[in-house]
């Protein structure tokens, strides 16, 4: 971002959304204005309580764990093992390929932002808590920031950090989106009776549904789990330090969705492919922004569900943790698509078809949890 003032006025830069997205854009920003010794206005919004935790670094749960290494997850690029730096200064016992608590990143995130706020306390730069509930063009040039309080502004900049959105629910389980045997947040905390119940649905089999699951294992729950996906694919496993080194193949050999998937394949079969797909990381923005909304459709139906899989991947321990629950008859994972849900006040009643078939099959539960992800399209 180049920041250029206005004859005789400071720029007024504001951060939608305090998470950890907005936090490290403020902090990134507080720097970039010391640096090159600027002078602005910088405000950051959040409406709940806690800053630069977000979502994902405010539970509490120490079965939530992150999913990437300790000394991968530094806030900034320029020092990755910035985070394991801290771990270790605070005398915590994990090593370097570790994967700690998301509550520990938390309070590293939200130490590392109240630091840099100290060191720039020279600057023009708040955190309000205020809920930003509209963005619209104001005098020219400049943008009209409306707050819930109707304490509005104008800025010359505004960057939206919101975060994932609220879940998406699929549209077949709104029919019972009323009932108390639903849960349609499972970033919520998880009423008691699911710990206590004896089968329980979970729809999806991403990274959000494991973390439902351990959680309530923490909690001694003795239920059966049903996963269902459309492609009952769930995460893959990480290993323990695995660094890759950035891709440096030309952009037009990710010119199709076809070209990417060829390359992928072929370079899998020469190094590991944990390596072949964290090498993209980097260029992942830049090579989906060149798609043609044709070619991005074209990935989302059909490699998309690998590719999360393969991506978003999950910690061996938490992976272990299903795999003993599957051994013990308390998991299964079904690759299906729901077509209808009734509730009533003894659980919920869903209707699936399994992939690949044309017969539906139906499923009695005492609680349907809403896994499914956030949703894609924001909303207000």
């Amino acid at each position: 971002m180049t920041i250029v003032s206005r004859a005789g006025a400071e720029p007024v830069i504001v951060i939608v959304g305090g998470g950890c997205s907005g936090a490290l854009v403020f902090i990134n920003m507080l720097r970039e204005l010391a640096s090159h010794a600027l002078t602005s206005r910088l405000i950051m919004f959040e409406r709940t309580k806690q800053v630069a935790r977000g979502v994902a670094y405010s539970t509490q749960s120490p079965a939530h764990i992150l999913n990437v290494p300790a000394d991968a997850m530094g806030a900034g690029s320029d020092n990755p093992r910035s985070f394991h730096e801290w771990l270790v200064a605070r005398g915590e016992p994990y090593q370097a390929g570790d994967f700690a608590p998301r509550s520990l990143y938390g309070d590293y995130l939200t130490e590392l932002l109240e630091a840099e706020r100290a060191k720039h306390a020279h600057l023009c730069a708040e955190i309000v808590r205020d809920d930003v509930v509209g963005v619209s063009r104001g005098s020219p040039a400049r943008w009209l920031v409306k707050r819930l309080s109707g304490v509005d502004i104008e800025a010359d900049f505004v960057v939206f950090a919101t975060g994932n959105d609220r879940p998406s629910i699929p549209t077949p389980l709104r029919s019972i989106v009323s009932s108390s045997r639903f849960i349609a947040n499972p970033w919520a905390p998880t009423p008691e009776g699911v710990a206590r119940s004896e089968r329980v649905l979970i729809v999806g089999t991403s990274l959000t549904a494991i973390d439902t699951i351990l959680d309530l294992e923490r909690r001694e729950a003795h239920c059966e789990y049903t996963l269902l996906s459309r492609h009952g694919l769930l995460p893959l496993s990480h290993e323990r330090g695995r660094m890759a080194t950035p891709c440096t193949e030309s952009l037009s050999t990710f010119a199709t969705v076809r070209s990417a998937m060829r390359w992928l394949r072929a370079a899998a079969k020469q190094r590991p492919w944990i390596e072949v797909v964290d090498s993209l990381r980097p260029h992942l923005p830049t090579i989906w922004r060149s798609w043609s909304p044709a070619e991005q459709g074209r990935f989302v139906r059909h490699p998309r569900a690998q590719w999360l899989a393969h991506r978003h991947r999950a910690p061996a321990e938490s992976l272990g943790v299903l795999r003993t629950l599957a051994d013990q008859g308390r998991l299964r994972v079904i690759a299906g698509s729901l077509t209808h849900a009734e509730a009533d006040e003894d659980g919920c009643h869903v209707e699936y078809r399994p992939r690949g078939s044309r017969r539906s099959e139906n499923l009695s539960v005492d609680y349907v949890l809403n896994c499914s992800g956030p949703a894609e399209e924001p909303t207000d």
